[in-house]
C-alpha cells in the first residue's frame, strides 16, 4: 500500500543509495554502471547476480540490493544528488509516479530499434510502463489472479472453456457444473476478497470515476459499488463457492487446494505465480485449463485486475546510456528470462518454453493491472478490504457498508 512520505523514509532512502551491502565487479574499462537489482526474496536472484556479471566482464558493475520500502525515495535521492542508479527494479505499473521528475530515461527509441527486443515482451506488456513521457519501464515478471479449471468437469458439464468472460457468463457456467452435482468454485479464505477488490475496479462507467473513487470521493454506498458486492454475495448464497453457503469464505489454503486437485471442484481462484506448484500437484489426474477473471466491467477498457507487474527502469542521467540498455536487454531477454521461469517466475518474455502447455497464458492479462487501488486510502481500509470483505457484507449486510463508509470518511478528512 502506499506510504506516507516522512522525513524518517526519506533518511532510509538517503541510508539505502549510501549503506546497503554491494557487490563491485572491477575492471580496466571505463564503463561503470551502479544496478540494483539484487532481490533477495526473489529465489533466483543470486543466480541472476551472477549471470550479469559473467555477461559483461568488462563493465565495473556495482550490484546493490533492492528494497521496496525505500526503493522510490532512494532512487529520487540519488538523481538530485546527481548519481545514478543506472538500471533499477521497479513496477511498470506505477510509472506515472515519476512523470514531470526527469528521472526515467524514455527507451522507446532503443525498442524501436531493437524489434527483436520489442517483440519479445508480451502483448500489451510494454504499455504498463508506458506514459505520456515515453516507454519509461519496461517489464519482467507479473502477478495477478487467474482461474484454473479442471478440463474434465468442464467437458462433463457440456461447457467449452473460454479464455475469458463476462460475470453473467461466469454465473451460467457455476449453474451448469452444479447441474452434474460439482462445486463450482474453490477460493481460500485469505484470497476471498480477491472478488471485491477487483470488483470496486471494474463497477465504474469510466477511469475518472474509478480514480474518483479510489480517491476517497465516491461513497462505498454508490449503487455502482453495492450491485457489485451483491453479485458477490449471491455467488456464496447460491452454494457456488466449496464446500457452500456462507462458510465457504472461511475455507483454508489446504482445504481449497484439496478440493481442486481431488476433482471436487471446477475452478481454483490461484495468483499466477503459484499456477506451476498447482499443476505439479495435479499431475495427470486431469488436464488444467485457464481463464481470466471474469468481468464485472461495462466495457473492455474498463476491465481491471489488481496485483502488480515487476521491471526495470533506466536513470536519465546515467553517463552510459547504451551499455545501461544493453544489459537492460540481457535481464529482460531469453536467457535471464528462462532462468527466471524455470524458477517459476512468471516472465512476460514470450520465447520462454514450459512443461506447463499453460505457461503463457499466466501473463495474457498483465496489461490489465491497475496501478492504484482505494485499499490504499487508508490502513484500515486496506485491512477491511483484504481480510474482511466478503465475509463482513456476507453476515452485517449494510452494516459492512456503513464501517466501510466511516472509513472512507475519516481517511478524507485527514
Amino acid at each position: 500500500m502506499k506510504a506516507k512520505k516522512m522525513i524518517s523514509i526519506a533518511l532510509a532512502g538517503v541510508m539505502a543509495f549510501g549503506l546497503v551491502p554491494a557487490t563491485t565487479v572491477l575492471a580496466d574499462d571505463k564503463v561503470e554502471l551502479t544496478l540494483m537489482i539484487d532481490c533477495p526474496v526473489d529465489p533466483w536472484h543470486e543466480d541472476m547476480v551472477k549471470m550479469v556479471q559473467e555477461k559483461f566482464p568488462d563493465y565495473k558493475l556495482t550490484i546493490k540490493t533492492w528494497d521496496e520500502g525505500t526503493v522510490e525515495q532512494t532512487i529520487k535521492t540519488a538523481y538530485a544528488a546527481d548519481q545514478a542508479v543506472d538500471i533499477s527494479i521497479y513496477w511498470p505499473t506505477y510509472m506515472k509516479k515519476f512523470e514531470g521528475t526527469g528521472i526515467p530515461l524514455d527507451l522507446t527509441e532503443y525498442l524501436e530499434a531493437d524489434p527483436d527486443w520489442k517483440d519479445s515482451f508480451a502483448e500489451g506488456s510494454l504499455e504498463i510502463g508506458t506514459t505520456e513521457e515515453g516507454v519509461l519501464a519496461v517489464p519482467k515478471d507479473t502477478a495477478y489472479p487467474i482461474f484454473q479449471v479442471n478440463r474434465a468437469i468442464f467437458e462433463e458439464a457440456g461447457i467449452e472453456v473460454p479464455g475469458e468472460m463476462s460475470w453473467d457468463e461466469f454465473t451460467e457456467i457455476c449453474e451448469k457444473i452444479k447441474g452434474i452435482g460439482k462445486t463450482p468454485l474453490a477460493v481460500q479464505s485469505d484470497w476471498a476478497g480477491w472478488f471485491v477488490r477487483n470488483a470496486y475496479m471494474q463497477c465504474w462507467d469510466n477511469e475518472e470515476e474509478l480514480n474518483s473513487f479510489i480517491a476517497g470521493d465516491i461513497s462505498f454506498k454508490d449503487e455502482k459499488a453495492v450491485a457489485v458486492m451483491d453479485k458477490i454475495a449471491d455467488m456464496y448464497n447460491n452454494d457456488y463457492v466449496y464446500p457452500g453457503g456462507k462458510e465457504a469464505v472461511t475455507t483454508s489454503a489446504d482445504d481449497a487446494l484439496a478440493a481442486f486437485v481431488n476433482g471436487d471442484v471446477a475452478i481454483y481462484c490461484n495468483v499466477v505465480g503459484n499456477a506451476a506448484n498447482v499443476v505439479d500437484k495435479v499431475g495427470d489426474k486431469f488436464e488444467i485449463g485457464v481463464i481470466s477473471w471474469p468481468s464485472l466491467a461495462k466495457s473492455e477498457d474498463m476491465y481491471k485486475l489488481l496485483g502488480s507487474c515487476g521491471g526495470y527502469m533506466i536513470m536519465s542521467n546515467t553517463k552510459y546510456p547504451d551499455e545501461a540498455v544493453e544489459v537492460l536487454k540481457y535481464l529482460t531477454g531469453d536467457e535471464v528470462q528462462q532462468m527466471v521461469a524455470d524458477y517459476g517466475g512468471i516472465v512476460t518474455n514470450i520465447n520462454v518454453t514450459s512443461d506447463d502447455e499453460n505457461y503463457q497464458l499466466y501473463s495474457k492479462d498483465a496489461d490489465k493491472v491497475y496501478p492504484d487501488e482505494v485499499i490504499n486510502l487508508s490502513s484500515e481500509i486496506f485491512d477491511n478490504l483484504v481480510y474482511n470483505e466478503p465475509s463482513n457484507y456476507l453476515y452485517n449486510g449494510e452494516a459492512a457498508l456503513d464501517e466501510l463508509e466511516a472509513l472512507r470518511e475519516a481517511a478524507t478528512a485527514e
